[in-house]
């Protein structure tokens, strides 16, 4: 498994992408989720979306198998919402 280094730490692909827009977020504390969406759109990752509402991300696991970042921690808070990054990336 590759892992990628983004600020010092070493990450999967798909934790390389919820470190991103984790960052990217604390940077602009009251950004919507629209907003959010023009910068990472869904078409980036077409079958799941980049980030989702955890109530629409919760709809694409199959299976028990989360296709979200859907622990506690990894929970992001923008505005008003909830969002989790997906775990489905290849590169």
């Amino acid at each position: 498994m590759r892992k990628f280094r983004f600020k010092g730490e070493h990450h999967t692909k798909g934790g390389l992408v919820h470190a991103i827009i984790s960052e990217f977020v604390s940077k602009r504390k009251s950004i919507s989720l629209a907003k959010l969406k023009e910068s990472f759109p869904d078409e980036l990752l077409q079958r799941f979306g980049v980030v989702q509402e955890i109530s629409k991300a919760k709809q694409f696991a199959s299976g028990g198998r989360d296709r979200y970042f859907m622990q506690d921690e990894r929970v992001i808070r923008i505005k008003d919402r909830k969002i989790v990054v997906c775990n489905q990336w290849t590169f």
